[in-house]
């Protein structure tokens, strides 16, 4: 089943020119490409959770130093 939208008259119509590859890409073309973008998209969402990991790290060795010297300070 092909997505559908709305068209000016409030009736649905089908998005089929949308999702109908051009005429020089075959299908495993276009499977190629996807995967290779998700592959890429992996990439960058795991090298986000590394630094997201360090920031962590980061802020809790700060917040860590900041209790120490409350303490110390009283």
């Amino acid at each position: 089943m092909r997505p559908q939208k709305m068209n000016a008259s409030g009736h649905l119509s089908s998005f089929s020119s949308f999702y109908r590859p051009n005429s020089t890409s075959s299908g495993a073309d276009l499977l190629e490409k996807n995967l290779v973008e998700i592959q890429n998209l992996r990439q960058r969402l795991e090298d986000s959770v590394c630094i997201n990991d360090r920031l962590q790290e980061r802020l809790e060795h700060a917040l860590s130093n900041l209790d120490q010297g409350k303490s110390a300070a009283q």
